[in-house]
C-alpha cells in the first residue's frame, strides 16, 4: 500500500509505494482508514520537533483516525467486530498512532481491541468529523470544561477562533456560559454570534475585560495573547493556555500577581473528553469547519498549514479520493 511516511533520522517525509499492509496481532485490530485529520503537530514533527517522542523509524504519520474496523486479531479485550465503525482514542503519548507506531495516513492502520483503545462512532457523524474529534475537538473541549471549569452561568472569554478555538467556543455556550471571543480576522469575528452562540465578539483581547469574564482560555498562545488575558480575566479569574502560536513566549509576572489569577495549561485530552464531543457531533450541537483534501493531496496539506492557510480543520477524506 501506499503511505506517507517520515525518518527521523534523513528528515525525509512524503508517499512511499510497497509499504505492508499490516496484520492484526492479539489484542489488536485493523483498521480501514476512512478519514485522517491534519494537525499543526504534524508540521512539527517533520521539523524534528517531536523526535524524542517519534518513537519508530521510519512512521507514517497521521494521529487523528476514523475508519471500518476490517480485522480483529486474537483475544480482543473489548466489544469489537468486523465492521465497527470507530475512532483511534489518543492514549497520551504511550503508543500514540503517527508518533510511536504508524498511523493514519495510509489505506489502514493497526488499533488496540481494548476500552482504551477506541470508541465507537455515534449515528449521523461522518467519518471527516469523528476524525477530527480525535485530537482538535477533544483538545479544544478539554481545556474548556476540564482545565477551565467552565460552568453554565459563568462568564468565558475565548481567544482565537480558529480550528481549535471556534470549537472550543462553542463547547462553552453548550455548557450554558455566557462566552464572548476574541478574534482578529474580521470575517470570523462577524460570524461567532450566529454561528457559534457568542454574546459578543471583539478584535483585540484586552477589549474581552469589559465582560468581566471568569474564565479565558487562550487558543491562540502569542504571548501578547496570553499577556491580554491576564489583563482581561476578573480578579481571582482562570486563564487557560493550549494555543502555542510563538514559543517561547515571555510575559510580565506581575500580570499574574495583581489579577490573582490562576495560569494553568492544557494539553491533549482524555477518552471520556472525546465521546462528549461525538455525542455533540451526533446531536448536531457541534459543526466544525472543515477544509477536505484527498490523500494523493497530503504533502500539500502539509504546506498549507506551514503557510497558516487553512480555514478550520484539515481532513483527508479516504471514502471520495482513494
Amino acid at each position: 500500500m501506499k503511505a506517507w511516511r517520515y525518518n527521523k533520522e534523513t528528515g525525509e517525509f512524503g508517499l512511499k509505494d510497497n509499504v505492508p499492509v499490516p496484520e492484526p496481532g492479539p489484542g489488536e485490530f485493523r483498521l480501514k482508514v476512512m478519514a485522517a485529520g491534519m494537525c499543526g503537530s504534524d508540521v512539527t514533527t517533520v521539523n524534528h520537533g517531536f523526535d524524542d517522542i517519534v518513537k519508530q523509524v521510519p512512521v507514517t504519520l497521521g494521529h487523528e483516525i476514523a475508519g471500518i474496523v476490517d480485522k480483529v486479531g486474537k483475544s480482543p479485550k473489548a466489544d469489537i467486530k468486523v465492521g465497527d465503525h470507530v475512532v483511534l482514542n489518543l492514549n497520551g503519548l504511550i503508543d500514540t498512532p503517527g508518533f510511536a507506531i504508524d498511523g493514519g495516513y495510509a489505506p489502514y492502520c493497526i488499533g488496540f481491541a481494548d476500552d482504551s483503545g477506541f470508541i465507537k462512532m455515534p449515528q449521523g457523524v461522518s467519518f471527516e468529523q469523528a476524525a477530527v474529534s480525535t485530537d482538535a475537538g477533544s483538545t479544544a473541549y478539554h481545556a474548556v470544561i476540564d482545565r477551565g471549569k467552565v460552568k453554565a452561568g459563568m462568564k468565558v472569554g475565548i481567544i482565537g477562533l480558529g480550528g481549535l478555538g471556534s470549537q472550543g467556543a462553542r463547547f462553552a455556550v453548550l455548557s450554558g456560559a455566557d462566552v464572548y471571543a476574541a478574534e482578529p480576522k474580521d470575517d470570523v469575528r462577524n460570524n461567532a454570534v450566529s454561528e457559534l452562540g457568542v454574546k459578543a465578539a471583539v478584535s483585540d483581547a484586552k477589549e474581552l475585560a469589559q465582560f468581566k469574564p471568569q474564565v479565558i482560555v487562550d487558543y491562540a498562545g502569542f504571548g501578547t495573547t496570553t499577556s491580554s488575558a491576564l489583563q482581561a480575566v476578573a480578579p481571582g479569574g482562570r486563564v487557560v493556555q493550549v494555543g502555542l502560536g510563538k514559543v517561547p513566549f515571555t510575559f510580565n509576572p506581575m500580570l499574574l500577581m495583581l489579577s490573582g489569577a490562576e495560569y494553568v495549561g492544557s494539553m491533549g485530552s482524555t477518552k471520556e473528553d472525546n465521546e462528549n464531543v461525538l455525542k455533540y457531533l451526533g446531536q448536531g450541537k457541534v459543526k466544525p469547519k472543515l477544509q477536505e483534501i484527498s490523500f494523493d493531496q497530503i504533502g500539500e496539506g502539509l504546506e498549507l498549514l506551514k503557510a497558516g492557510k487553512v480555514e478550520g480543520r484539515l481532513v483527508v477524506n479516504y471514502e471520495k479520493h482513494l
